[in-house]
């Protein structure tokens, strides 16, 4: 409703709030952040959207832990590259370090039994299409979406930088 103008289109308007919503959905803020838990299954190294829905929309992992008869212990990130180079004989035991690559979780040493693992993330909301559609970044970020998208459509479809400045402002205010 901001936007009324013959020059933009609806599907203007839709692209931009996605492009808006695409530039802020690897920040962290207090409503794309979770905590999650998977089991791991014995002799499997690799987890994906198979074993916790949420694994190919994580963005960022703050901590990871596993717990074992009742006592948490901390899993530590390391590159995909270090388990790599270590994991030359299928050790199995005690999940001690994690990598996230490809959309997937990779455990190192390969659990040797059913461990609970415990995550806090960040990850992205499903893509909005409908216009119906909701979720998080319509509500508790909305000012600041629908100012980003504001200014995308003065900067790129309607050429007017004054009023994508003005926009950028409150974006900003709303960002903070």
């Amino acid at each position: 409703d901001d936007m009324i103008n013959e020059s933009v289109s609806t599907a203007q308007i839709k692209a931009a709030i996605l492009a808006a919503i695409s530039a802020y959905e690897n920040k962290t803020f207090f409503f794309n952040q979770r905590v999650s838990t998977f089991s791991t299954v014995a002799a499997q190294e690799y987890y994906s959207s198979t074993d916790l829905s949420y694994i190919p929309d994580i963005t960022k992992i703050f901590a990871m832990s596993v717990t074992n008869n009742s006592v948490k212990t901390p899993v530590y990130p390391v590159g995909f590259d270090e388990i790599e180079a270590i994991q030359t004989t299928s050790a199995t035991g005690l999940p001690k370090y994690y990598a996230a690559f490809k959309q997937q979780i990779r455990i190192y040493p390969i659990p040797d039994a059913v461990y609970t693992m415990t995550i806090s993330h960040t990850y992205k909301f499903a893509a909005l299409s409908a216009d119906s559609d909701t979720n998080a970044w319509m509500v508790d970020g909305e000012e600041m979406i629908r100012e980003g998208a504001k200014r995308r459509l003065w900067l790129d479809k309607l050429y007017n930088k004054n009023n994508a400045d003005a926009c950028k402002v409150l974006e900003d205010e709303a960002y903070d």
